[in-house]
């Protein structure tokens, strides 16, 4: 979660507010069947398998649209 959290600080740093929230709003969306299916199936063993494969993807997304922005970079303006 902590990689995750860096590079969101970061993108909402460099004014990508809409990418994150972006990447927050469907990774919740995908997190709910996600629970559902993984706890019914194994119970508190598919919790924990769902809370990791969460915040992989999250952590995942995050990082590849870090990126993105890092290339993109030199059309950042930071407001004065």
């Amino acid at each position: 979660m902590g990689l995750a959290l860096m590079d969101a600080r970061l993108l909402l740093g460099l004014h990508r507010v809409p990418l994150v929230a972006g990447a927050t709003l469907t990774l919740v969306i995908l997190a709910v069947p996600v629970y559902l299916v993984l706890v019914e199936a194994a119970g508190l063993t598919g919790a924990v398998r769902a809370s990791l494969l969460l915040y992989v993807a999250y952590s995942g997304v995050l990082f590849v649209t870090r990126l993105r922005a890092d290339r993109k970079g030199a059309d950042v303006v930071v407001p004065v």
